[in-house]
């Protein structure tokens, strides 16, 4: 008999194989923050303590909680969502270990908790996006990205998933487990408040994380306060000055060009550029941060980046042109 015959559906063993062979087993904090530092710029701090708690508690399992319930406050822009990210590529060595909700695209009302965790039999809809993800990838970071746009009853239908271990979808009544899940939070609420807060403060870094979890639990969007108790951690990102700005930008003009099979060549982008965009920023106090400039710079560079791979170049250079920016093409 084939060995395809003797395995009832081998393709899902081959899964649960892949899955367990990618738990958390442990983490070097120093490795790990390294790591994170290499694709995250101006939040040193933050990231120092992310992975020193992520080693504890990934060695001291919790029963029947997820490994971490964080939450990344302050200002937009500052690479709250892209640490999350970060952090799913260094932990798992796998962008599908993201599992990543945008309330922003949910809207802020209660029937988005629907497309979550499932509709109720007998109403219109079907399996929850979040139930069934998490029993097909049940070792994941669960990013819950910008939650203050979130309705208050969507949040609080995750206290099981945080509290008891697992969730259940209202439509199949199937169950899926939390306990190998990293939720990450991130929320732009309070972030002039946040700012304020962070620029002024002289102690510990543990205790401004403990005032910003304070603060997201007063004005017009605090979090209901079981939901903040169940929320291990918030940390206090910060805003971006100067030289961070301009490593920032750079690092999105590299990852733009190579979004267009292209490679920035070596000193490829002028001075000039980067300078114009600390100076937008710190003018103007972009509400997006450095994301509205990427986006702006896009714009700008996506025909010349175009013209440059239909001319069969592999590299290109960006050049300040007045208040534009040139793309020039590096032939080899």
């Amino acid at each position: 008999m084939s060995r395809k015959n003797l395995i009832d559906d081998e393709g899902g063993l081959a899964d649960a194989l892949d899955t367990k062979a990618k738990e958390l087993k442990v983490i070097n904090a120093e490795e790990l923050a390294a790591q994170l530092k290499e694709q995250i710029v101006g939040q040193d701090e933050v990231i120092d303590q992310i992975a020193t708690q992520l080693r504890r508690r990934v060695a001291a399992k919790r029963p029947d909680k997820p490994i971490a319930v964080f939450c990344f406050a302050g200002p937009p822009g500052v690479g709250k969502t892209e640490l999350a990210k970060a952090i799913t590529d260094a932990v798992y060595k796998d962008r599908n270990h993201l599992l990543l909700y945008s309330f922003a695209e949910m809207g802020k009302v209660r029937e988005a908790a629907t497309t979550l965790f499932g509709s109720p039999k007998g109403y219109v809809g079907g399996e929850g996006k979040l139930t069934s993800d998490l029993r097909r990838i049940p070792n994941a970071v669960v990013l819950l990205d910008e939650i203050e746009k979130a309705h208050p009853e969507v949040l609080k239908r995750f206290l099981n998933a945080w509290n008891d271990g697992k969730i259940m979808d209202q439509n199949t009544g199937a169950s899926s487990s939390t306990k190998d899940a990293i939720f990450i939070l991130t929320t732009n609420a309070n972030y002039r408040e946040i700012n304020d807060l962070v620029s002024n403060h002289t102690g510990t870094t543990e205790e401004l994380n403990r005032k910003v979890k304070d603060m997201l639990g007063t004005g017009d969007d605090a979090l209901a306060p079981e939901v903040m108790s169940r929320i291990d951690t918030v940390f206090a990102f910060r805003n971006l000055k100067g030289i961070d700005i301009a490593y920032v930008v750079a690092l999105q003009i590299e990852r733009l060009a190579k979004s267009y099979g292209l490679e920035v060549a070596g000193r490829g982008i002028q001075k000039e550029i980067l300078i114009r965009a600390v100076e937008t920023l710190t003018q103007t106090g972009t509400k997006g941060g450095v994301r509205d400039i990427a986006r702006a710079m896009e714009d700008q560079v996506a025909d010349g980046l175009i013209d440059a791979k239909t001319d069969g170049a592999r590299k290109v250079r960006f050049l300040a042109d007045g208040d534009r920016i040139k793309v020039e093409a590096v032939q080899d």
